[in-house]
């Protein structure tokens, strides 16, 4: 049995529309596609009907009739679970989706066979242009993609020796940042839940978090540093390892969103507390880090805004191909809750 809802749910046909308004399906068709062929009063009957109807036309069946190319780019990450590139994914969709260029989402599983397997998809589907975060820093990974002359916009870093157009917060910086916190409120030894040092990413906050202590006089006996892998169990083993070293109380510091989930899961099974035992500064900000007790202080590299302006900078290179190549860096935010403590100060 067809009910109401059913029935008002179901996609409308041109030939309802056509019977609405009393014309033929050609008449529905040319108004469409070629209005100007048609009278003003034609035109009136079918767009009143449509707007009656709540018709809306296929936009894929529009342009196979005109004989045009459905707009695509592609979308390529590392890890799609990874909330940061869900929230890059976003943003690139708030610049695209309104001028229905779609998207096709391609995950690597930080393996660079899927990585390249993904990207001949997507350029089998004939994408305009792709925008990634791209798993190697290796140039000999990517060359091939310039030389196909592939629009390229690469977030969170760019491979070496290539020039993509980029988006990216400034990681040394914002590492810098996020130690020197901590040291103004006292704490003298400190820990890093670290990335794989091939990337880019992990070695230049890696960077930063050692300038800031550097410069601060901090002795390296006060220093320790584990590498994980992005991940929340290569995470949960780091921060195993780091505390079988490191002394107490501690001032330790993460490198992505996963990395923190990995973290944390270590300090509640130890039942070391936040900030007394073990201060925090994660870095992403996360949907339930305000929400976290005690709330999290985080490093917000501001996903959304890097897709729109990845969605940007590739629409650009699509439009005028030979333009010099564009890197923009942002700067990222350190918000400050409460996992941090203050060294001498009360429970």
């Amino acid at each position: 049995m067809t009910t109401k809802k059913q029935v008002k749910n179901a996609r409308v046909t041109m030939h309802e529309v056509a019977s609405a308004a009393g014309v033929s399906i050609a008449t529905v068709s040319r108004v469409l596609n070629n209005p100007e062929s048609v009278s003003a009063d034609l035109v009136e009957r079918v767009e009143s009907a449509m707007h009656a109807l709540e018709y809306r036309p296929s936009r894929t069946a529009r342009v196979l009739r005109s004989g045009q190319s459905l707009q695509r780019i592609g979308f390529l990450v590392s890890n799609i679970q990874n909330s940061f590139f869900t929230d890059v994914l976003k943003g690139v969709e708030q610049k695209l989706i309104p001028q229905e260029i779609a998207i096709v989402v391609g995950n690597s599983n930080d393996d660079l066979r899927y990585e390249e397997i993904n990207i001949e998809l997507m350029l089998q589907e004939q994408v305009g242009g792709i925008i990634a975060q791209f798993i190697s820093s290796q140039r000999r990974e990517y060359v091939w993609l310039t030389q196909r002359k592939v629009p390229v916009v690469c977030f969170d870093h760019v491979p070496a020796g290539l020039e993509f157009d980029c988006v990216m917060v400034d990681n040394r910086a914002a590492m810098y940042k996020a130690t020197a916190h901590l040291l103004a409120l006292g704490h003298r030894a400190f820990g890093l839940i670290g990335g794989p040092l091939h990337y880019t990413t992990a070695r230049e906050r890696q960077a930063g978090f050692l300038q800031a202590l550097h410069d601060a006089g901090i002795g390296e006996d006060s220093i320790w540093i584990e590498e994980g892998d992005w991940h929340i169990q290569g995470a949960y083993a780091a921060t195993m390892r780091l505390l079988e070293r490191a002394r107490l109380p501690l001032a330790l510091l993460s490198v992505n969103n996963e990395t923190t989930i990995g973290l944390l899961k270590v300090l509640q099974e130890k039942n070391l507390r936040i900030p007394e035992d073990v201060a925090l500064v994660a870095y992403d900000e996360m949907p339930w880090a305000s929400a976290y007790s005690p709330p999290l202080t985080v490093v917000n590299q501001h996903p959304l805004y890097q897709g729109n302006v990845a969605a940007e900078l590739l629409l650009s290179r699509m439009n005028d191909p030979e333009r010099p190549v564009q890197q923009v860096i942002l700067e990222s935010q350190l918000i400050v809750r409460g996992s941090c403590g203050s060294v001498g100060a009360a429970p």
